[in-house]
């Protein structure tokens, strides 16, 4: 299940980079954003439970392409799974 949980949080870091246009702690003039931490979020799957640490921006909003919100998430992890 660990595996499983790196697997999901790692692009959830990708994601959050992308949008600020540098990594975490990285200094760059051209940077969009800053992180504010993360939160932790349940994720139901047929094999349990996964805890997902979904990051917070400062001022823009994170929208995962992954778990999308206020739907139903297992459906689109398990798609997003069967892509990578």
């Amino acid at each position: 299940m660990e595996v499983f949980k790196e697997t999901l949080n790692m692009p959830l870091d990708e994601e959050a980079d992308e949008l600020c246009k540098a990594r975490q702690y990285e200094r760059r003039a051209d940077r969009a954003d800053t992180r504010a931490g993360a939160y932790s979020r349940n994720l139901e799957t047929s094999s349990g439970t996964v805890k997902l640490n979904l990051p917070e921006l400062r001022q823009l909003t994170f929208e995962s392409q992954i778990i999308q919100r206020y739907r139903r998430p297992e459906c689109s992890v398990e798609e997003a799974l069967v892509e990578m």
